[in-house]
């Protein structure tokens, strides 16, 4: 499979016109040419730029495309609006075992049996050592599925205790340890086999051990699956302070195996919708309608399985054009300023909450100060709130604890200047990035959120 991203940037009155071009094109772009797939994304900050991401299933493909004449004469129509000279990609992308196209111009993403593709990749790869990081979850129901590997020689099983509340630099000094107690080099790989927590910090565990060694994701829960595959974000929490340590660092594969989802309750499922569900609502009318179900209890396992390639590849589309979270990454981040500030302050608490759950809580608390500032209809938050409102419990923040939650906005990653930096949703489909929010925003929607 072959990516191509080209980057055009519009003179001011040809703007409106291109987007609708596009439309008109897009489904002969596809029509038996080659290509799987193609996607328009707007610069959020700078509105002459467009990014085009298509997917061929070959070099040759590609080619022959662009020698049609169709394509001369939408080229030779649109080239002539063009302020700045085109700038393009192309990159070359490794096919996951059911012929799913990964989903990264880093790095493969491969959905299928995880033994099999595990197993397959060690052959490729020299290893003077591999390590398996698990916690107590992954160790009884995840790692008997990777037999094959386990019958290997140098293969070493560190386990840690489960949990965001061990998100930290004293389990980490725990793995260092005993890759420094086995011998671990240069040449080693660590294969991180659970949720996002074991991503995250097996990541950047791996990153950091001798200036780095080679690892391997096999996310385990749906959250990570759909979130923390994508995009070589790893860290961990300090100081009661979500991934505020960490690094941009992509892994050599992520193999994601929809049978590891069997093992899981289903409150870890229903966390790992909120992802999808966000994803939905960054990407498309369509997409939204078909997530926003009345009872996620009802799904079916397979509309699930493609949903969750379909989530995959909205956020590795984007990832791809801006890797290092510069512009329109932060669309991602959508419900997350205040999720995150949820879940930080429940964690210290006697019932902590899960990410999903407060991602979910995020999506509806911003959308209401979308709201408030005038950029969101109030019939689409209503729809948008409905929805989540039928998949999550109702969580409650005291009203004494909403300083505490305004201390960890101000403590978010995306903010600028000691202001609380948010990305807010115009409509389903349009996302708007770097956007200030004011602490009274921030309670309002709290407080309404609390009566309703």
């Amino acid at each position: 499979m072959i990516n191509r991203i080209v980057k055009l940037t519009f003179k001011d009155e040809y703007i409106q016109a291109f987007k609708i071009h596009f439309e008109t094109v897009k489904s002969k772009i596809t029509n038996n040419t080659g290509c799987e797939k193609v996607t328009l994304l707007q610069d959020a900050n700078n509105p002459n730029v467009f990014f085009t991401y298509s997917l061929w299933l070959s070099e040759k493909h590609l080619d022959n495309y662009r020698n049609t004449e169709f394509f001369n004469k939408i080229w030779s129509k649109v080239k002539i609006n063009f302020s700045e000279k085109p700038q393009v990609w192309t990159t070359s992308k490794i096919s996951s075992q059911d012929n799913t196209p990964s989903n990264s111009l880093e790095h493969p993403i491969l959905f299928g049996n995880s033994d099999t593709l595990l197993n397959k990749f060690l052959q490729n790869k020299l290893y003077a050592s591999v390590f398996i990081l698990v916690d107590e979850n992954t160790e009884n129901f995840c790692l008997p599925v990777i037999k094959q590997i386990l019958n290997k020689k140098n293969i070493n099983v560190i386990k840690i205790n489960s949990g965001e509340i061990n998100k930290n630099l004293n389990t980490c000094q725990q793995i260092w340890k005993q890759l420094i107690e086995a011998k671990a080099n240069r040449n080693s790989l660590l294969i991180n086999l659970g949720g996002g927590v074991i991503g995250d910090m097996g990541g950047f565990c791996a990153s950091c051990y001798k200036r780095g060694i080679d690892f391997l994701q096999i996310p385990t829960t749906l959250l990570s699956q759909v979130d923390a595959s994508v995009g070589g974000k790893l860290g961990i929490d300090f100081m009661g302070l979500k991934n505020v340590i960490g690094q941009f660092k992509n892994p050599q594969t992520v193999i994601i195996d929809p049978n590891f989802l069997n093992t899981l309750p289903f409150e870890e499922i229903r966390s790992g919708y909120a992802e999808m569900l966000k994803h939905a609502l960054i990407h498309n009318k369509n997409t939204w309608n078909k997530l926003a179900i009345s009872n996620l209890k009802t799904i079916n396992y397979n509309q699930l399985l493609n949903s969750i390639k379909e989530s995959v590849q909205i956020k590795a589309e984007i990832v791809d054009i801006d890797p290092f979270e510069k512009n329109i990454r932060k669309k991602l981040n959508l419900g997350h300023t205040i999720g995150h500030a949820v879940e930080t302050y429940f964690l210290n608490k006697d019932k902590p909450i899960l990410h999903g759950e407060a991602v979910a809580y995020g999506i509806v608390a911003e959308a209401n100060i979308a709201v408030q500032k005038g950029i969101l209809h109030k019939e689409v938050y209503l729809e948008i709130k409905n929805s989540i409102n039928n998949i999550y419990d109702k969580i409650i923040i005291p009203n004494n604890a909403l300083e505490e939650i305004i201390h960890h906005c101000y403590n978010d990653k995306k903010n600028e200047k000691k202001e609380i930096n948010a990305s807010l949703i115009k409509d389903i489909g349009e996302i708007l990035i770097n956007q200030i929010i004011s602490e009274k925003e921030i309670k309002s929607a709290i407080l309404q959120l609390n009566e309703n």
